[in-house]
């Protein structure tokens, strides 16, 4: 099943990014980064340890690698990094791998937002996203534009909720599914 791919990933990552060669472009680390988020998720019946607990090394092992090697923190990568680091429970280092993932870092707000949302903060979920929309310049994708709606929501804070739906208006998701849900779940 998915735990048995997770362990293989995990044993073969140190060894994958051996195989990325000796200067790796931040597009073959994004690419690693991604699978290894992806599988942050799978979990084995009988394994008491949530996987992303496993992940947490390789995650901070590839991160100094990347570092190391010089590759630009921004875009992709920067935004892949970040949603490892929330897939494997790591809220701290998201927060300070934001800084990497550049001014158009809607992915990676996305998954910071997700990932408090997760945790069933709801202020949380708030307080990210004023920091991230006015502090950090991040502008959070349609799921993360709902996530913030369901919290207001969550919360009871409507006329905070408008403003939001105001964002959601301004940037063009207005029609998305997932916006609308909560918009209804809000009203």
């Amino acid at each position: 099943g998915g735990s048995s791919n997770s362990n293989l990933l995990l044993l073969r990552a140190p060894a994958a990014v051996a195989a990325l060669g000796s200067h790796p472009d931040a597009s073959s680390y994004a690419s690693l980064l991604s699978s290894l988020s992806r599988e942050c998720h799978a979990r084995h019946p009988f394994d008491a340890s949530p996987p992303r607990a496993r992940h947490s090394q390789t995650c901070r092992a590839l991160h100094g690698r990347i570092l190391r090697g010089g590759s630009p923190l921004l875009g992709r990568l920067g935004d892949s990094l970040v949603e490892l680091y929330c897939k494997s429970g790591r809220v701290g280092y998201a927060w300070s791998a934001l800084g990497y993932a550049g001014e158009r870092a809607s992915g990676a707000a996305s998954s910071l937002l997700s990932c408090h949302a997760r945790s069933g903060s709801p202020g949380d979920v708030l307080g990210a996203f004023r920091y991230i929309r006015c502090t950090a310049g991040g502008r959070p994708d349609q799921f993360g534009l709902a996530v913030v709606l369901s919290a207001c929501s969550r919360v009871g804070v409507l006329a905070y909720g408008r403003q939001v739906h105001c964002d959601v208006v301004k940037s063009g998701f207005s029609s998305s599914a997932f916006c609308e849900a909560a918009l209804v779940d809000m009203y």
